[in-house]
């Protein structure tokens, strides 16, 4: 029988951090309604970031692959840009905070690929 591995945890943290994320787009949604009744920013769109985030989170706390790679994926094209493009458009001293933080959402890429066998 096999035990639960070294990313098994990794997943289920990431899992939370998304199931979190998506309840603060659908509170954020929420906390929005009276500005844009009164005619200011409308972000009620943000409620569908949480069609993305709940499912894929539950699906992280459960080991599935592809719960994994749909968050991998993007989070990894994501900071590939941010790292690239800074490069060329932000000013020196900013630039070097757009990398590390390009680099921390390669994190849950890493971690789909060396945790791979321990997803089902």
């Amino acid at each position: 029988m096999k035990t639960r591995g070294d990313y098994a945890f990794t997943f289920t943290v990431l899992g939370c951090l998304s199931v979190v994320a998506g309840i603060a787009c659908i509170l954020l949604s929420y906390a929005n309604t009276k500005t844009r009744q009164s005619g200011g920013h409308d972000i009620s769109s943000a409620a569908y970031f949480s069609i993305f985030f709940i499912p894929v989170g539950v699906g992280l706390v459960f080991l599935r692959r592809i719960a994994a790679v749909l968050l991998s994926f993007p989070l990894a094209v994501l900071a590939l840009w941010m790292i690239v493009a800074s490069l060329f458009t932000v000013p020196f001293p900013w630039w070097l905070a757009n990398i590390a933080f390009g680099i921390l959402l390669l994190f849950p890429s890493w971690a789909t690929w060396r945790g791979w066998s321990e997803l089902r």
